[in-house]
C-alpha cells in the first residue's frame, strides 16, 4: 500500500512514497515503453521533472565518482544553480528520454506530457494521485534508508534547506524506516 499523507494547507493533495518493492510494481505495471521510460528516468536520477524533460545525453558524463548528470536550473532568488547528480549505469544505456535524439537532434517531454504518464501508471497501482514530484521524494526516501547521508542526499538534489528536506522527503511517517532505525538502538539493551 502506497504511503500518503494529506498537505495540511491543501485538502486532497497528497504526498506519496513508495517503497523499494512498490517501485518494482509500478515499473512492472507500465504497459506502455513511454510511461516506463519517464518513470525510469525519475526515479533513478531524483531529478524533478522538469529537469528530466529537459535533460539530453550531453547533460551526461562520466568521472571518478562515477556516472552523473549536469542539472540546471534556478533558485528562489531567480539565480542560475547547477549541481552534478549521479545516475545508474543504466541510464546512459537506455533508449531514454533524457538519451534519446531523433535525426541526431534531442526531442524533450513536456512536463504536462510526463505527469499524465506518471498519473496513468499510478492509476494501474491505486494510487491516482502519484506525481513526478512523488518519484523525487522516494527516490529520496530510498536513498536515506539505504543509508545514503541526509547532507549527500540534499547536495545530489538540490536543496539548500534542510527544514524543506527534513518536512517533505524524510518520510518519518514510513513505519518501515522507523523500525529500522529502532534496531540501532540495541545500545540501551
Amino acid at each position: 500500500m502506497v504511503r500518503k499523507v494529506e498537505f495540511p494547507k491543501k485538502k486532497g493533495k497528497y504526498a506519496c512514497w513508495l517503497s523499494k518493492n512498490e517501485v518494482k510494481h509500478l515499473i512492472e505495471n507500465c504497459t506502455k515503453s513511454r510511461d516506463e521510460e519517464i518513470i525510469l528516468t525519475l526515479l533513478a536520477s531524483g531529478l524533478r521533472v522538469h529537469e528530466a524533460c529537459k535533460a539530453s545525453s550531453s547533460d551526461i558524463f562520466e568521472d571518478d565518482r562515477g556516472l552523473m548528470i549536469k542539472v540546471f536550473g534556478k533558485g528562489k532568488d531567480g539565480r542560475k544553480k547547477y549541481r552534478e547528480t549521479p545516475i545508474p549505469f543504466t541510464l546512459k544505456m537506455a533508449d531514454l528520454p533524457i538519451t534519446r535524439k531523433y535525426s541526431g537532434v534531442h526531442n524533450p517531454i513536456s512536463t504536462h506530457t510526463a505527469l499524465n504518464w506518471v498519473k496513468e501508471a499510478g492509476a494501474k497501482m491505486d494510487c491516482p494521485e502519484l506525481s513526478p514530484h512523488d518519484l523525487r521524494r522516494s527516490y529520496a526516501s530510498i536513498l536515506l534508508e539505504s543509508g545514503i547521508d541526509p547532507a549527500v542526499i540534499m547536495e545530489w538534489l538540490g536543496w539548500s534547506s534542510w527544514e524543506t528536506f527534513r518536512k517533505y522527503y524524510l518520510n518519518v511517517a514510513n513505519p518501515d524506516f522507523q523500525k529500522q532505525e529502532r534496531l540501532k538502538m540495541d545500545f540501551l539493551n
